[in-house]
C-alpha cells in the first residue's frame, strides 16, 4: 500500500458541509464527498439539481452541489475515461420509485439501462449520466423526501483486502448488503466491494469520471478526536488504485 501527499481542499469547505453531514461513525468519521472530474459544471448542476433535488453549494472558490448527507465536487478537467472501468465504477441513490426516475432521466436525454433486482431485492438500474459517470438508483418505496445517497461501489483485484483497509484506516463497519458478503459501512453510507471479472487490472480513478471520495474526520461520539493513520494527513491514500482522501481530526471537520 502506498500513500502519497496530496493538496486538501479548503478549510471553508468545513462550515458548509459540518450541518449536512452524517453523524460520524465510533471513530470520528463520517462520508464527506465524491468529487468528479467534469467538462461543463453548468450541465452537471442541471443534472443534479433537477434529478437528484442537489441544491448548490454557498462557498466562493468551490464548484458543487448538496445532497442529503454528502457533498459533490466538481473539477473542470475533461475525464480521461468513464467511471465505469475504473476502481470506482459508480455510486448509488435510495428513490422512491426507480421506473419514475429512469423516465425523467430519459426526458433529459440521458440514457438509462434495464431495471434489475439488486442486491437487497429492490428494483435497481443505472443512468448514465454526463461525462461518463455512471449511477446506480435503487428503489425504496419509504422513503418520502429526495433521493439519498446509500453506497459508493468498488471494483478491485483483491476486494476483501480493500474492505479492511477502510475498516482499520476509516473505522468502517464490514457488514453484508443484501447478497453483497464485501461490504462496510461508514455511518448509514455503505462501501460496497467487489472483485472485477476483467483479465487486465482497472483503471486507476485519477483523471477519471469519478476522481476519488472523501471523508471528513472529527469529533467523536466516543473517542475526543479521530487518530489520524500513518500516511493520510490531509491527504490522498491511494490502494488498489482507489483515491481516497483523508483528513486531520480535531473538532473542525476538514475534507
Amino acid at each position: 500500500m502506498k500513500f502519497f501527499r496530496a493538496v486538501g481542499l479548503a478549510a471553508a469547505l468545513a462550515a458548509t458541509s459540518q450541518a449536512q453531514l452524517l453523524p460520524s461513525n465510533a471513530a470520528g468519521v463520517t462520508m464527506g464527498h465524491m468529487h468528479l472530474n467534469v467538462k461543463d459544471v453548468a450541465i452537471q448542476k442541471k443534472f443534479w439539481t433537477e434529478l437528484f433535488s442537489a441544491t448548490p453549494l454557498k462557498r466562493e472558490g468551490l464548484e458543487g452541489l448538496k445532497v442529503p448527507g454528502m457533498i459533490i465536487l466538481f473539477t473542470v478537467k475533461e475525464p480521461t475515461g468513464p467511471s465505469e472501468g475504473a476502481t470506482i465504477d459508480h455510486f448509488g441513490f435510495k428513490v422512491h420509485n426507480t421506473e419514475e426516475k429512469l423516465k425523467q432521466a430519459r426526458d433529459m436525454g440521458y440514457a438509462t439501462r434495464p431495471v434489475f433486482k439488486g442486491a437487497e431485492g429492490n428494483p435497481n438500474a443505472y443512468i448514465d449520466g454526463p461525462d461518463g459517470l455512471k449511477v446506480e438508483v435503487q428503489q425504496d418505496d419509504t422513503l418520502t423526501g429526495p433521493p439519498t445517497p446509500n453506497h459508493v461501489h468498488y471494483m478491485v483485484k483483491d476486494n476483501s483486502a480493500l474492505r479492511d483497509w477502510y475498516v482499520k484506516t476509516f473505522g468502517a463497519v464490514a457488514r453484508n448488503r443484501g447478497n453483497l458478503p464485501v461490504t462496510a459501512d461508514i455511518s448509514t453510507m455503505n462501501l460496497t466491494f467487489s472483485s472485477f471479472k476483467e483479465d487486465t487490472p482497472r483503471a486507476a480513478t485519477k483523471g477519471r469520471a469519478i476522481y476519488h471520495v472523501g471523508f471528513t474526520c472529527g469529533e467523536s461520539p466516543t473517542t475526543t478526536t479521530w487518530k489520524r493513520p500513518t500516511g493520510i494527513e490531509r491527504g490522498c491514500a491511494v490502494d488498489q488504485g482507489v483515491r481516497s482522501r483523508g483528513c486531520a481530526g480535531g473538532p473542525s471537520p476538514r475534507l
